[in-house]
């Protein structure tokens, strides 16, 4: 009891020497009381002001509003978002990005604000166990209440960013007030009868957004934002910071769509409205866009009637802004012509990308190359090459890695116009010193018209690099490809490539646009047209034709595919009774009904007619399915040579065994879109058709029919398998181990290219809208060479017509194409054991562990060809013998270390240069200065070689190359 007494006695005692001794409990309450009152003061001030001014200014205000349609027009026109872009939307969009806790400065922040909050509890929980509850005690004697002000300013800190979209001049505000003002909004909206995704969007200065439209689901927007909202994209310039408009009349948005757009708040907005309604294209700030998307339903029972839904969107916004720029999907090839026909369309600037063209132009491009779709795929998709598990497996690891590799184009340095010059040099510095690939140029001609020049050889006017020059590369982010942008021979000399960045020497001189084209307007740059051989911008008079020996076939109109003349569908049917002699060919097993949908296997025919390749190359074609369906589509391929069909069933191993499929070089597998579809049927049973017969292919077997060792049994067929369903693609592979919840790309069948799901074509959509190059050298990759005067001939429905010989004609046969190469036979040690002296003799190559720059650098040296990537045997030697598999697995663009192997295959851009029979007398012209540049050491050398046939894996006999002398100075 004393010793009560005499604790409680220090006590007061303590409280009497340092304080007055009074309680000022009330302080604490009116504090409290003043901030709440006067917040709300401050708000209902704020409102009613904003009330007052939007109700109407005086007529004397109103009679400075009134002004002219047109001059309302050229204001809108002349909108740039870059040059009106305030340092307020520059701070409020950054506080936006840090409070969304979307990106890594948002996510360190909420965790710093909840470290610090449990730091507070300790610190409150010490001070009460360990001291009185009252305690005089000086600020400066407590460390406790020092580290409790440092917490408070930063939480103070942190409401000030989560109000500063609100109110840019409120300091001070307490946690009740932020809960109330957050309540006000929520409170407006249930008290009012307005919509939830009604209303005006609020346009911000210098903020770019597009607008998407036609079919809005949950699956389709969010494979799109996957791709559109890219961390690369988001991270690299200013340029793909462009916020997304969805615009779609929905009766209700269910709850998966609704947490998208709460995913992706800060980018994502979405309005109920309609294109179709010149009112909300008013509400959603059309005028302003950088640019439409329209995309389609591609599991559509009704494709025709799906574009013409599209195309009717189209018409409605080229009728309400004749200037906006737009990108439609559509799912028909020849649903094409009927946007030329509207008056608004703008070649130049518009794009259509065609779902079958593009998807059967791919697979068809995997008939010669095998696994080309993949890397092509890969390439106009945005991935990231992300660590992973650390179990994975060499190939998967090694696949991944060019995975992640897309397409940039940026501006060349100065450095590449006078020190390199040329092409190939460039493209050999671009990987040996800077890591990235250099594939094509983008030329600036006289007259102001651009022209693509992929791989451009030492025979082209475009092979010199001139002022002005872009190039199109393959890297991992915009930030690599930027350093060709940046290189200075000054100050990056010897230097690593991730430490290039911008010097003192950097001139943007000349530079035209950005790293896409987004804008719209009367200012909108030409479409850029692909480069053609040099005789014809010479001729200007049309030249006789040129006598060729008497063949079966000859060229179409514009020397871009082989043609013959109209054969009958009975004419091409093979009878499977009859012992068929084909071989090396292509097999097309289609599984469609009566009713169901053109596929439009034009598209699918034309990549293998290609005029760019000779005519012992082509291989033949037979597609079998039902004799009804096969005859509509009979006559847009009827005038194309070497096709056969065959009225029967896929799954018939009978008519299989009859057309000599062990001997295939490749068996495609595709169905129409409404043969299967069944509104009521489980989605995941949409691929049933196509892969029962993959697996009945492979379960067959030949022991009869083949006298060798390597086709005895069906999983020795190439096959290629079109899936509807992404996650169908775990059952076509019965011994891998994939995990089906992981993405397409990730899967053992892509990677190793033999299968293909329409999925994979989403993201064009957004690579056209970044790139407006992207499109034009996709399809110079894999239509083979369809060009829009090809277009407007087919549009008119008379199809594919007969061309002349002349020289102009002739010369469109020259043009890069891509072919897989064995790498044991392109670089040989001994010249007793060369093919038809066709590879480069290179006396230690193998011996010195070789690299793939190393044969980079070789065969751009030597053949002006370029590598593009390798085809790699999935077990190469990390198993056992007995375990390995003949699988190879794409890898796109490897490190300049990689190692080679000697069973490895290699994918080549090369330029075609046909042989005829008289040779024609077509001499390329001297390649002209550019920009008065000094001519290089180096003089081109006339090439006059056939280029070889692409690759073919069964025939172990086919010729690679003919012919080409090598003087012993060029040798390695």
């Amino acid at each position: 009891m004393d010793e009560n007494n005499s604790n409680a006695s220090i006590t007061s005692r303590g409280l009497a020497d340092s304080c007055s001794g009074e309680r000022y409990w009330f302080a604490f309450v009116l504090s409290s009381l003043a901030t709440y009152f006067i917040g709300v003061i401050a708000i209902l001030l704020w409102r009613c002001g904003a009330l007052i001014y939007k109700r109407g200014p005086t007529m004397r205000h109103r009679s400075r509003r009134l002004v002219s349609l047109a001059e309302k027009q050229e204001l809108s026109y002349g909108f740039d978002p870059i040059n009106e872009r305030n340092w307020a939307t520059v701070v409020k969009e950054y506080a936006a990005k840090l409070i969304s806790g979307q990106q890594l400065p948002g996510k360190i922040l909420v965790i710093a604000v909840v470290v610090l909050s449990l730091a507070s509890l300790v610190i409150y929980f010490y001070d009460v166990n360990t001291q009185p509850i009252e305690l005089c005690q000086l600020w400066t004697q407590s460390l406790t209440q020092q580290l409790d002000l440092v917490f408070n300013i930063f939480f103070l800190f942190y409401f000030f960013l989560r109000t500063i979209g609100q109110c840019f001049i409120i300091f001070f505000i307490t946690g009740g007030l932020a809960l109330f003002a957050r309540a006000i909004p929520e409170l407006a909206e249930m008290l009012s009868n307005k919509k939830k995704y009604a209303g005006n969007y609020r346009l911000e200065n210098g903020k770019k957004f597009v607008l998407v439209c036609g079919h809005i689901t949950f699956i389709s927007m969010e494979n799109f934002l996957k791709d559109f909202l890219h961390e690369d994209r988001v991270s690299s310039d200013s340029f793909y910071d462009a916020d997304v408009l969805i615009v779609d009349k929905k009766n209700t948005v269910d709850f998966e769509f609704q947490a998208l757009l709460k995913r992706h708040f800060t980018r994502v907005k979405y309005f109920d409205a309609t294109v179709m309604d010149p009112v909300d294209l008013e509400r959603v700030k059309l005028k302003r866009s950088a640019a439409v998307l329209i995309l389609a339903n591609k599991d559509a029972t009704d494709p025709d009637g799906e574009d013409a839904s599209n195309i009717m969107r189209v018409i409605s916004i080229k009728n309400y802004h004749s200037d906006a720029k737009i990108i439609v999907q559509l799912l028909q090839y020849h649903n094409k012509m009927h946007l030329m026909n509207i008056p608004a369309w703008n070649s130049n600037t518009d794009e259509a990308v065609c779902i079958a063209e593009l998807k059967l132009g791919l697979i068809a491009e995997s008939c010669l190359n095998p696994g080309f779709s993949t890397m092509i795929a890969n390439i106009f998709a945005m991935r990231s090459d992300t660590e992973g598990s650390p179990d994975r497996s060499t190939w998967l690891k090694e696949y991944l890695r060019g995975a992640s590799l897309e397409m940039y184009t940026e501006t060349l340095s100065n450095y590449f116009v006078h020190d390199l010059k040329n092409f190939s040099d460039a493209a050999r510095f671009c990987l040996v010193e800077l890591n990235i690939l250099l594939f094509a140029i983008e030329v600036c001609e006289e007259n102001g018209q651009r022209r693509l020049a992929i791989n451009p050889d030492r025979t082209s006017q475009y092979y010199r690099i001139a002022k002005r020059t872009r190039g199109f590369f393959l890297a991992g982010s915009s930030e690599e490809a930027s350093r060709a942008r940046y290189y200075c021979r000054h100050c990056h000399h010897a230097q690593k490539p991730e430490s290039i960045r911008k010097c003192i020497h950097y001139r943007m001189e000349d530079v035209s646009g950005g790293a896409g084209g987004g804008g719209s307007g009367s200012g909108a740059k030409p479409r850029r047209e692909m480069s053609k051989p040099r005789s014809e911008s010479n001729s200007l008079i049309e030249s006789p034709p040129i006598p060729i020996a008497i063949k079966p076939f000859c060229f179409d109109t514009t020397g871009m595919f082989y043609w013959c003349p109209t054969l009958t569908f009975e004419q091409q049917t093979i009878d499977i009774r009859v012992k068929c002699e084909l071989t090396h060919h292509v097999i097309c097993c289609i599984f469609a009904e009566e009713s169901s949908p053109v596929i439009g296997l034009r598209s699918f025919v034309m990549p293998l007619r290609a005029s760019n390749f000779d005519e012992n190359e082509l291989k033949s074609i037979v597609f079998i399915g039902n004799g009804v369906f096969l005859r509509k589509e009979w006559r847009h391929i009827c005038n194309f040579p070497k096709v056969h069909v065959v009225d029967g069933s896929p799954n018939d191993r009978a008519t299989l065994r009859a057309i000599n499929i062990h001997l295939c070089d490749m068996c495609v597998i595709l169905s129409s879109s409404a043969s299967h579809h069944d509104q009521r049927q489980d989605r995941y049973l949409t691929d049933k058709a196509a892969i029962l017969c993959s697996l009945n292919i492979k379960a067959m077997s030949f022991d009869t029919e083949c006298t060798s060792t390597d086709r005895r049994n069906g999983t020795s067929i190439p096959l290629m398998t079109e899936l509807k369903n992404d996650t169908n693609v775990v059952f076509l592979d019965q011994d891998d181990d994939d995990d089906p919840n992981i993405d397409l790309y990730m899967t053992q069948p892509f990677a190793c290219g033999t299968s293909f799901a329409i999925s994979v074509l989403d993201s064009l959509m957004s690579a056209t809208y970044f790139n407006e190059n992207a499109l034009t050298i996709l399809r110079a990759l894999i239509t083979g060479g369809a060009t829009p005067e090809l277009e407007k001939i087919l549009a008119e429905g008379a199809g594919m017509t007969q061309g002349s010989n002349s020289k102009e004609v002739l010369n469109n046969r020259r043009r890069p194409r891509v072919v897989l190469l064995p790498v044991e036979n392109l670089i040989i040690e001994d010249t007793s054991n060369a093919k038809d002296n066709s590879s480069i003799t290179v006396g230690t190559f193998w011996e010195n562990n070789p690299t793939y720059g190393d044969l980079f650098v070789s065969l751009l040296t030597h053949r002006d060809w370029l590598c593009l990537g390798l085809y790699r045997l999935r077990d190469n030697g990390s198993t056992r013998p007995t375990s390995q598999s003949s699988k190879r697995v794409v890898v796109c663009s490897p490190p300049r270390t990689f190692s080679l192997l000697k069973s490895d295959l290699i994918y080549v851009i090369q330029q075609f240069q046909p042989k005829y029979d008289p040779p024609l007398n077509i001499e390329p012209e001297p390649i002209k200065l550019i920009d008065n540049n000094k001519q290089s050491n180096r003089i081109p050398a006339s090439v006059s070689t056939v280029i070889p046939m692409p690759f073919t894996i069964v025939n172990k006999k086919t010729p690679i190359i003919d012919d080409i002398m090598i003087k012993d100075k060029d040798k390695i």
